[in-house]
């Protein structure tokens, strides 16, 4: 277990960060959309989706070099990594389940990562 002190290293923190932030994402779609008109969420969607995608895949390549053979830790990257990548090709509410638990195998690979 590391010490309190100990921080993440740089590139789990951001994969930790951005996988945080598809996740939040996902989940608060519903919610806006609600509130806002349908066309201005689904575009909105579209494009935050596919950054946010374009930012973990080099991210979490960069993690994985770090990961130092640990086959857990690459297991939950890269299988984080296919899910969120994939979900873009999905339609919109099978994209948000598989997006959902992408980010939560990015989260989890990146915690692994960070706390061997």
């Amino acid at each position: 277990m590391p010490a309190l002190t100990e921080r993440p290293s740089f590139w789990d923190r951001v994969g930790i960060g951005v996988s945080a932030l598809c996740a939040v994402h996902c989940l608060a779609v519903p919610l806006v959309a609600v509130t806002l008109p349908f066309w201005f969420v689904e575009a909105s969607h579209e494009w935050v989706h596919v950054v946010l995608a374009l930012v973990l895949v080099p991210v979490t390549l960069i993690a994985m070099r770090h990961a130092h053979g640990r086959r857990s830790v690459l297991a939950l990257l890269g299988a984080g990594m296919a899910l969120v990548v994939s979900a873009l090709l999905l339609p919109e509410g099978a994209e948000m389940a598989v997006t959902l638990i992408g980010s939560l195998l990015l989260i989890a690979g990146h915690t692994m990562n960070w706390s061997a």
